[in-house]
């Protein structure tokens, strides 16, 4: 299984885009590790703006806004993104659709565009 995102500008440019082979794993594991690995990049290239995630999976997007319980299989991970992400950026994580989605081909791997910092 592969995750991947875009990550924009806040007028909506294109900075990067990356994929990573995260092995096998649940519809929403794929998601929030796509989220995770944006998150690094940003944090690696030293990004210093506020990060919007954009995501058409609405379990994503309640999970990072509220958070999950502790007995759910994705908790840790949705942790420790939120974690991650007030490190040294705010976070807001907002419901998208996939029709509003612009796709961008790279490489023969499609990667959802985002906005602000936003990824996924």
């Amino acid at each position: 299984v592969v995750c991947g995102g875009v990550i924009r500008n806040h007028l909506g440019e294109f900075i990067f885009g990356y994929s990573c082979n995260i092995g096998q794993c649940s519809v929403i594991q794929v998601e929030l590790w796509g989220v995770l690995y944006g998150l690094r990049l940003i944090q690696d290239k030293g990004l210093k703006e506020n990060i919007i995630i954009e995501s058409d999976s609405t379990l994503v997007v309640k999970f990072l806004n509220k958070g999950c319980n502790a007995i759910h299989s994705c908790a840790t991970l949705v942790n420790y993104i939120v974690e991650k992400a007030y490190m040294s950026q705010e976070l807001q994580c907002n419901h998208i659709f996939k029709e509003t989605y612009q796709v961008v081909n790279m490489t023969n791997l499609n990667f959802k565009s985002s906005g602000r910092f936003m990824c996924t």
